[in-house]
C-alpha cells in the first residue's frame, strides 16, 4: 500500500515539477473594465493587454449586443482604461482574431461575426482587416493590394515578424475552413499558401486554441468545432504548420496521452513553448437556463509538453481556477492572462466572469 502510495506521488511530483512555483493568481483590477461579455479579440503589447468588442450573449435576453468598445489592460498596475481612439472604428462584433506587431506598435484585428438572435439565424461574418495604433491612438482600416481572406468568424491568426497568419474559421453559411493565408504587413498583400480543403491540411474548423506566434519556426494549434454529418463537432487533434516547409504535421497523442474528454470553447495561450488550454465545454450537459444547446463548462487546465509531444491535466498543480467558457487568453511575458468568458454557477443563468486571472509556470 505505502509503495503504491510512493509511486502515485511521484508520478504527481514529475508532472507538477515545472509548476510547483507558480500557479493561478487573481488580480484585483481597478478602473473601468469591460462589460460582461464573451468571445472578445485579445492582445497584448509589452506590458499592456487589449481587449476589443465582444458580445453579451445572454441567454435569458431577447437580443445578442455585439461590442466595438476598446479597452486597455496595465498588467503591472492591474488597472483598466476605456480607450477613446480617433477615426473610424470597426463594425461592433464578437469571435474576432486579433495579433499584436511589435515593430509598428499595432494590433491588428481580422474577421469575426454577429448575431443578435440567441439561435443564430441572423449570423453574419467581416472580412476586414484592422489596425489600432497603441501610439497614435487611432483605428485605421487597412486596404489590402489585392484580395484576400472570404469573411469569417473565430479563425486562428499567428504574428510572425512582419507576417500575420490567419487559419480557417467558420463563414456566414456554416461551412467551417481550413485554408491557410499570410498578410505582409509591409507591404499590405495577402498571399494563400494552402487553399480550402488542400490535402494534408487539419480538417476544417473554427474556434481552434492557438498562441500568439512561432515555436521553433513552427505554428501550433489545438482542436476546435468542426461541421460534421450531424451538427457541430468537437476535435481533439493537435497541429503543428512548418512555416519554412510550407507543411502541416499531425501531432496529435496516442489516445493516453491525449485531452481527454475532448472540449471546446478553451482560452489558450504559449508559455516557454507548451500549448496551455483552459476550461471550456465539455461533451454532455443540459441546454439549461435558456439555452438552445448543452451546457458543461470545465475548469480543466492542460498543456501539451513540446518536445515530449503529449498533452497532460495540470489542474491539480496549478491551483484553483473559475470554470468558464468563451474567455480569452493572451501571453504577457511569462504570464498566461485570462478575460471574459461565463459559467453557469448561477441558477438564474450565467454567471459572468468580471475579474482578471493569471497563470505563471
Amino acid at each position: 500500500m505505502f509503495k503504491l502510495l510512493g509511486v502515485l506521488a511521484a508520478v504527481l511530483l514529475s508532472t507538477c515539477a515545472p509548476l510547483l512555483a507558480g500557479g493561478w493568481t487573481v488580480h484585483s483590477a481597478t478602473g473601468a473594465g469591460p462589460s460582461q461579455r464573451s468571445a472578445p479579440a485579445v492582445s497584448a503589447l509589452g506590458e499592456n493587454v487589449f481587449l476589443f468588442g465582444g458580445v453579451f450573449d445572454s441567454l435569458t435576453a431577447p437580443e445578442h449586443v455585439p461590442y466595438n468598445d476598446l479597452y486597455r489592460f496595465d498588467t503591472k498596475s492591474n488597472r483598466w482604461t476605456l480607450l477613446q481612439p480617433q477615426g473610424a472604428a470597426p463594425a461592433p462584433r464578437a469571435f474576432a482574431a486579433s495579433a499584436a506587431h511589435e515593430g509598428s506598435r499595432r494590433i491588428f484585428v481580422f474577421g469575426g461575426g454577429v448575431n443578435t438572435d440567441p439561435f443564430y439565424s441572423d449570423f453574419s461574418v467581416y472580412d476586414d482587416l484592422w489596425a489600432y495604433d497603441t501610439r497614435a491612438n487611432t483605428w485605421t482600416e487597412i486596404q489590402p493590394v489585392n484580395a484576400g481572406p472570404s469573411g469569417r468568424s473565430r479563425p486562428a491568426v499567428w504574428m510572425v515578424g512582419n507576417r500575420l497568419y490567419v487559419f480557417g474559421g467558420i463563414n456566414g453559411f456554416f461551412s467551417t475552413l481550413n485554408d491557410l493565408w499570410v498578410f505582409n504587413v509591409q507591404s499590405r498583400q495577402w498571399t494563400e499558401l494552402i487553399p480550402d480543403g488542400a490535402a494534408g491540411s487539419p480538417p476544417p474548423r473554427h474556434e481552434a486554441a492557438y498562441g500568439t506566434g512561432a515555436q521553433g519556426g513552427r505554428l501550433i494549434l489545438y482542436g476546435g468545432e468542426t461541421l460534421g454529418q450531424f451538427g457541430f463537432e468537437t476535435l481533439a487533434d493537435t497541429w503543428e504548420y512548418n512555416i519554412g516547409r510550407n507543411r502541416w504535421e499531425n501531432v496529435t497523442p496516442a489516445p493516453e496521452f491525449n485531452v481527454d474528454p475532448p472540449r471546446n470553447l478553451v482560452a489558450a495561450g504559449v508559455l516557454k513553448g507548451d500549448l496551455y488550454i483552459h476550461g471550456g465545454d465539455l461533451p454532455g450537459g443540459d441546454p439549461c437556463c435558456g439555452s438552445p444547446f448543452p451546457q458543461n463548462v470545465t475548469n480543466e487546465f492542460w498543456r501539451f509538453d513540446g518536445k515530449r509531444g503529449i498533452w497532460e491535466e495540470i489542474s491539480g498543480c496549478a491551483g484553483a481556477a473559475p470554470a468558464l467558457k468563451r474567455h480569452r487568453a493572451v501571453e504577457v511575458g511569462k504570464d498566461l492572462f485570462l478575460f471574459s468568458g461565463f459559467d453557469f454557477t448561477d441558477p438564474e443563468g450565467q454567471a459572468w466572469n468580471l475579474s482578471v486571472y493569471s497563470f505563471r509556470p
